[in-house]
């Protein structure tokens, strides 16, 4: 074998071991929702010890769902109080994903929802730039250390609120009601957090700063972040003509300090322009740094409806389009008519069983809940003779209807396939019942029907009944069966992981039995 060959072999071995590690799956554990904090709410998610990069963590917490219409992001933590509210609601041994980064201009960190980056709470050393490759923020053991982007991280930290990520403010018209001693207006706005713009009056008044923002059009405004240099005291005001005004927010330091404040405006007022206004003692300079101006994504509805809907043979209460007050609780009765039972209820469109009630809390977003319903009960006449079950038996000629024959429990094979793979559901149904009959039960997979079967069950028997189903898309899927939980599986996300690792193992020892057996006729062909 010549030495070309050899060296071929040993480079696909060392390609195959880099496929390896990609090949595994990494499964997302989503922890409980915290909050509210400052109107955000908080999710630990973590990835049972797989290991991903930071830019996979601003994807996957991107993807998730909104919660309670906000919208979530990796967390950005711009306050020590935040940083306290997080620390214990994590586990600080965990290493997780935060949102921020100084990929672009080294040391100069920025948060991904343009946040101010001023506030920090660093472990000791760092940041360090180890290898010049560390350029994304991550909480270790309760602080902070930046990291490089090969996936150290365990998961991650999500935060959900509804002011946009997009900064309003960058690059818009700004207009200076006072003169200027150092920088320019366009530092106000230029995304650059170390320029600062100071006015500055040699007099015996108050020295003031102040300019009017053109946002270009008018928005509901979600958060507005400014950052002060030297102040006494501030406003803040909108308008959305540049002529009538009102002031949002105000306040008075009595101190000499240089802040950063976070106004939440929570879409409570629309807006085209925002004047801001800042002073401080006579012969000292006050200025301003960045501001950033965020759009409010949410309904700004003091009211909702929930429309409720119920198929044939039952009622739900109250029924059709019912108006309820933000942050109100309602409940919804379901019944079924006599010789029906309760089949399925959805809320937004995903099933929560067969249950005869259900509650809302804390409304903030409109909803729908609706309720069908299948025949508890076909049998045989009274007196009818057999204790025990079976499946798929003729039809009995006179009906009876009764609530007798029902799921007492439902069970999965596996809860963990790869795509294509069977998963069997088996229920063990019950006939309660003084006569035998027949119930139709059905199979229901993430809120959906998946296919029914047809059953005779003698009175007082107890028989199973099985399901075969399968999925080909990677994800997670729950199952009822006759109104009861017979759990979830999921299906793995990498289907060809295990392709890809025998492939990788048949590489490595191909290369290394090659390389075996290129030295032993070596070293006979020195021998001889």
């Amino acid at each position: 074998m010549s030495r070309k060959i050899l060296v071929t072999l040993l480079i696909l071995s060392f390609v195959a071991s880099l496929v390896i590690p990609t090949a595994v799956s990494a499964s997302q554990t989503p922890g409980p929702i915290n909050g509210p904090f400052n109107g955000h709410y908080y999710q630990i998610v973590t990835m049972n010890y797989q290991e991903l990069t930071w830019e996979q963590a601003v994807a996957a917490a991107a993807a998730l769902p909104s919660y309670m219409g906000l919208h979530p992001h990796l967390a950005t933590i711009t306050s020590g109080a935040e940083q306290a509210y997080i620390a214990a609601i994590t586990e600080t041994s965990t290493l997780l994903w935060l949102g921020a980064s100084d990929a672009a201009v080294e040391g100069t960190w920025t948060w991904i929802t343009g946040e101010t980056f001023v506030y920090s709470n660093w472990n000791s050393g760092e940041p360090n730039n180890y290898d010049g490759v560390e350029h994304y923020l991550e909480w270790s053991s309760g602080g902070w250390n930046d990291n490089n982007n090969l996936g150290r991280a365990y998961g991650y930290i999500v935060e959900y609120e509804c002011a946009g990520t997009t900064n309003l403010a960058l690059g818009k018209v700004v207009t200076p009601l006072t003169n200027t001693a150092l920088g320019t207006p366009a530092y106000l706005n230029d995304g650059n957090t170390n320029t600062y713009w100071y006015s500055y009056q040699s007099s015996s008044s108050l020295n003031e700063n102040e300019f009017v923002l053109d946002l270009g059009s008018a928005y509901n405004i979600g958060k507005i972040s400014i950052m002060f240099a030297q102040i006494y005291g501030w406003t803040v005001s909108s308008s959305l003509d540049n002529s009538s005004w009102i002031e949002r927010f105000s306040h008075d330091y009595g101190a000499y300090v240089s802040p950063t404040v976070e106004l939440n405006a929570d879409g409570t007022f629309a807006a085209r322009y925002i004047k801001v206004y800042s002073y401080n003692n006579t012969n000292a300079y006050v200025g301003v740094g960045e501001i950033g101006v965020y759009e409010w994504l949410c309904s700004t509805a003091s009211t909702f409806t929930i429309t409720s809907s119920a198929g044939k043979h039952g009622s739900i209460s109250p029924s059709g389009v019912v108006t309820v007050d933000q942050g109100a609780k309602r409940i919804f009765t379901i019944a079924a008519d006599a010789g029906y039972q309760i089949a399925m209820v959805r809320v937004d469109g995903v099933s929560v069983g067969a249950v005869s009630s259900y509650t809302f809390t804390n409304i903030t977003a409109n909803h729908t809940i609706s309720a069908s319903f299948d025949p508890s009960f076909i049998g045989t006449s009274p007196g009818s003779s057999g204790s025990s079950g079976s499946m798929g038996s003729t039809m009995p000629q006179t009906p009876v209807s009764l609530p007798n024959i029902l799921v007492q429990s439902a069970t999965l094979s596996v809860s963990k396939v790869t795509p294509g793979s069977p998963v069997t559901v088996t229920a063990s149904v019950t006939n309660r019942g003084t006569v035998n009959g027949t119930a139709n039960i059905r199979l229901l997979v993430n809120g959906q029907e998946e296919t029914s079967k047809g059953i005779s069950v003698n009175s007082g028997a107890n028989i199973p009944v099985t399901f075969t189903i399968s999925r080909n898309e990677p994800g997670n899927y729950s199952v009822y069966v006759g109104g009861v939980s017979a759990g979830g599986f999921t299906v793995d996300e990498m289907a060809d992981s295990n392709i890809i690792l025998y492939i990788s193992v048949a590489l490595i020892f191909i290369a290394l039995a090659a390389g075996f057996i290129y030295l032993m006729r070596r070293r006979q062909s020195i021998n001889i």
